[in-house]
C-alpha cells in the first residue's frame, strides 16, 4: 500500500489542507483499508492556556454531505484573553461519504 500525503497552507490561510492518497501497489486486492487520524488537541497550552477543550461532532456527511470534528478551547483561559474573546479550534473535515468522525469523551 503506497500512501501519498499533501499538505498545503496558503499564505493567509487560517487552516491547511491535507490530502491522502492511497494506492494498492501489489498484485493482490486489498480489502477493508482504512484510514485513521487522531489528535491530543491542547489547543492553547502553548500559550498557557488550559489543557480540556470542548469537543463535538459538527457536521456527518449523512446529515450535512461533509464530516466534521472540533476541539475547542475553553472561554476565559489566557489565550482567551489575550485575543480579545477568541477560542482556539481545531477541526478535522472530510467530504469523502466514508468517513467517520468521532471523539473520545474521556479525553
Amino acid at each position: 500500500l503506497k500512501v501519498v500525503q499533501n499538505v498545503t497552507l496558503g499564505i493567509e490561510d487560517k487552516f491547511f489542507k491535507t490530502v491522502l492518497e492511497l494506492t494498492n501497489v501489489g498484485s493482490s486486492r486489498l480489502d477493508h483499508v482504512r484510514f485513521a487520524r487522531t489528535v491530543d488537541a491542547d489547543n492553547t497550552v502553548d500559550q498557557n492556556g488550559d489543557f480540556p477543550t470542548t469537543m463535538t461532532i459538527d457536521a456527518t456527511y449523512a446529515v450535512d454531505g461533509y464530516s466534521v470534528v472540533s476541539a475547542k478551547s475553553k472561554p476565559n483561559d489566557p489565550y482567551y484573553e489575550a485575543t480579545n474573546g477568541h477560542q482556539a479550534v481545531i477541526m478535522y473535515m472530510s467530504t469523502d461519504p466514508r468517513a467517520k468522525v468521532s471523539f473520545d469523551p474521556d479525553g
